[in-house]
């Protein structure tokens, strides 16, 4: 059996009281071998008996003190919304994507029927227009970060519109050759989803985006 990790079991221990941040190194890393109504879950270096079970959608008997849960499947995907920008920001930069992050594997029912992805804000990747000089640049950048600023932090955009923007697929750091595009994130530490989309996070605003 090929060990592909998609679950976890986080011990209580490994959850930071304060902010509810797991340390990855408590935790143990496992697989689901089934679907989702029923699977045996299996440890790593254990193919003799399950760790535990997955049946009718939930996680059952695993040890005491602690809880199973999926690995999140994160995504980003960048939307072309220069039409929102005002006149002057679009006269410097002819391409202005939203950049959001959110897990494949979560759909939420928000006020409607329609299965949704639930989307945090990042912030805006952008094309510049060619010969602006140094003082343009900053005002731009400056103008861009003050509009991300007054931004929500989270947005639910329809499963079958995100998927249908996800085929078109572009490589971490680039933008999409046309109204939209995505990729998946991978090499990740965290095993929640809340740790990863921050982990994301940290690397968006310390390298411009992702």
């Amino acid at each position: 059996m090929q060990f592909k990790t998609n679950a976890v079991f986080i011990p209580t221990d490994a959850v930071d009281p304060v902010d509810g941040s797991v340390d990855p190194r408590d935790c143990t890393l496992l697989m689901v071998d089934g679907d989702n109504n029923d699977a045996d879950v299996w440890e790593k270096d254990n193919h003799v008996v399950p760790f535990c079970r997955r049946e009718r959608g939930k996680f059952v008997g695993y040890p005491p003190g602690g809880t199973v849960e999926f690995i999140p499947e994160l995504w980003v995907v960048k939307i072309d919304e220069t039409e929102y920008w005002h006149d002057e920001v679009r006269s410097l930069a002819p391409r202005i994507y939203g950049v959001y992050v959110f897990n494949r594997k979560k759909h939420v029912y928000a006020c409607s029927t329609e299965a949704t992805y639930e989307l945090t804000f990042l912030g805006s990747q952008y094309v510049t227009r060619e010969g602006l000089d140094d003082a343009s640049l900053e005002e731009l950048d400056d103008q861009i970060r003050d509009g991300d600023g007054q931004c929500e932090d989270v947005y639910y955009f329809g499963v079958r519109d995100i998927d249908r923007m996800l085929e078109t697929v572009i490589s971490e750091g680039q933008l999409p050759p046309g109204q939209s595009g995505g990729c998946r994130i991978t090499g990740l530490q965290a095993v929640t989803e809340d740790d990863a989309v921050e982990e994301i996070r940290e690397y968006h605003n310390a390298n411009g985006g992702v």
